[in-house]
């Protein structure tokens, strides 16, 4: 591995890191008022009350659907990568554009595994 791809894997790792404990502090402060608000909406207040409670719970469930389809649509949009190098002829270029698209074949389908833990 190169200084560049070390480089580009320690700074994934890093911004994976940070963004992984704010999301993880986003999706548990949701959890908490879900529970919170879930639990006022059925054993407390005026039927007015119970509205209010069950819309804070359902801004609060969007808020993680929001945040959870975003990184859904970026990680199948990203394992695509492999695929759609493979499908682009490349087969057909030059020498030099054939070992590049191999490495990016190869270099992706190793580091796909590596984050998935397994072959898909």
């Amino acid at each position: 591995m190169d200084s560049d791809s070390r480089f580009i894997f320690r700074i994934s790792g890093e911004v994976s890191e940070i963004f992984g404990v704010l999301l993880l502090m986003h999706i548990m402060s949701s959890s908490v008022i879900i529970c919170f608000f879930g639990f006022l909406a059925i054993v407390y207040g005026s039927p007015a009350d119970k509205v209010s409670y069950l819309l804070t719970v359902f801004s609060a469930v969007l808020m993680i659907f929001v945040l959870a389809l975003a990184g859904q649509i970026l990680y199948d949009a990203s394992s695509r990568v492999a695929e759609a190098a493979y499908e682009s002829l490349w087969f057909e270029s030059d020498i030099n554009v054939r070992r590049a698209m191999l490495f990016i074949i190869i270099r992706y389908r190793l580091f796909h595994v590596q984050k998935r833990g397994l072959d898909d």
